[in-house]
């Protein structure tokens, strides 16, 4: 988190950003034309710098991701969040990169091991997806979040990705869903004791208190 991440090619800088609270960034820019490497550096205060490189190669095949997602918890307090004890569904938007191979027979998993959640609904098909295009579908999956979870706990689903190109060539592509669970969070705040009885039991309980 507020880490800032820089890619730059032969000296350009393309984009630059800081990672947000989920520990993501998504940097923007134009199409890539020349093939080679880019460099990105991610930096942050009183941390040591990571310098690499990543290969800029031509997409010569379909690719698949997660565009976004949104949360509906109709069936519990109706404010898009993911609150404890609801059961959410997630309507998803699923988006072709490739600006010139189609995917058809699109498919989504939905993975998470965590235990404070239950998928119930882990699967959708999202049919095809032409070059540069998206699919949106409602209710793509459904999950139902325990009761005794922890406020702000940040959980990492992973979506699983699978299609073919024109040619019946099948590709397999992997994206990341990130949710914050919402819980009550409670505090002990102010407290009276009532000496009903005698000034004993006032001790007794300023005692229990102190221990």
């Amino acid at each position: 988190e507020d880490a800032y991440v820089a890619l730059s090619q032969n000296g350009v800088l393309l984009d630059a950003q800081l990672v947000d609270e989920t520990g993501s960034v998504e940097l923007n820019f134009d199409p890539i034309a020349d093939i080679g490497i880019a460099d990105i550096v991610i930096t942050k205060q009183n941390r040591q710098p990571i310098v690499d490189q990543v290969d800029i190669i031509p997409a010569t095949t379909p690719y698949v991701i997660l565009d976004y997602f949104l949360i509906d918890d109709a069936s519990g307090n109706n404010n898009s969040l993911p609150d404890y004890g609801e059961t959410i569904n997630l309507d998803v938007q699923l988006k072709n990169l490739s600006n010139t191979y189609d995917a058809f027979n699109v498919s989504a998993t939905l993975i998470s091991l965590d235990t404070n959640i239950i998928i119930t609904k882990n699967n959708e098909a999202f049919g095809s997806i032409a070059r540069s295009d998206s699919s949106f579908i409602e209710e793509s999956f459904s999950v139902t979040i325990k009761s005794n979870i922890n406020d702000q706990k940040k959980l990492t689903l992973e979506l699983e990705l699978s299609g073919e190109d024109l040619g019946s060539v099948e590709y397999t592509w992997n994206s990341k869903l990130y949710l914050t669970l919402n819980a009550p969070k409670l505090e002990i705040g102010e407290f009276i004791v009532e000496d009903i009885a005698n000034n004993n039991i006032l001790k007794k309980a300023l005692e229990i208190i102190h221990k």
